[in-house]
């Protein structure tokens, strides 16, 4: 619940941020924008924990077609309302609602997780060798598709799907991926 939480007040001060202090910014020196400088970094913390639960549901759920279906949907949803709000345009091709990444994510990992099924007889290493390849093909699909976050959302997954015994460790790689 606290994670929860977190993230949720993180995107709140981000979309505080994008809703009332951008359209007011004036000078690249002024007080105003060290505030939302600030709310911008604070604003980034939302993702990953949003991946990790993400990742969490994946393995949790009991459909995982539903739990994509959810997502693919509740994007379409609020899609224009993110063009709205993001762009004034009321539909805008060249950036997606986060819904869609979440979605993308999941479409990932679950590719991977069914190869890891077929492949169980196979040395472990050629799993991680397609697994590593299907994450730079979703990576460049990503940024083709103007996906909020881009690679850096799929390789946050994938590092909480693969860590997912010991999430600490998919922590640093996570948050090393956003810099990217």
């Amino acid at each position: 619940a606290w994670l929860k939480l977190i993230a949720i007040t993180s995107m709140l001060i981000d979309h505080v941020n994008k809703a009332l202090i951008y359209p007011n910014l004036v000078s690249n020196n002024g007080t105003l924008t060290r505030v939302s400088n600030l709310c911008d970094i604070i604003g980034r913390i939302a993702f990953p924990p949003f991946c990790f639960m993400l990742v969490e549901g994946f393995f949790k759920t009991r459909s995982r077609k539903k739990y994509l279906l959810k997502l693919l949907l509740f994007g379409v949803i609020s899609e224009v309302p993110f063009d709205m709000f993001t762009t004034a345009c009321f539909f805008n091709m060249n950036w997606n609602n986060v819904m869609f990444t979440l979605a993308f994510v999941l479409i990932t990992i679950w590719s991977i997780d069914i190869l890891k099924e077929k492949m169980q007889k196979l040395p472990k290493v050629l799993w991680y060798f397609v697994s590593l390849i299907i994450v730079m093909i979703m990576c460049i699909a990503a940024m083709f598709l103007s996906l909020d976050y881009e690679h850096h959302a799929i390789l946050i997954g994938y590092f909480f799907y693969l860590f997912h015994e010991v999430p600490l460790l998919a922590i640093p790689f996570g948050y090393a991926s956003m810099y990217t």
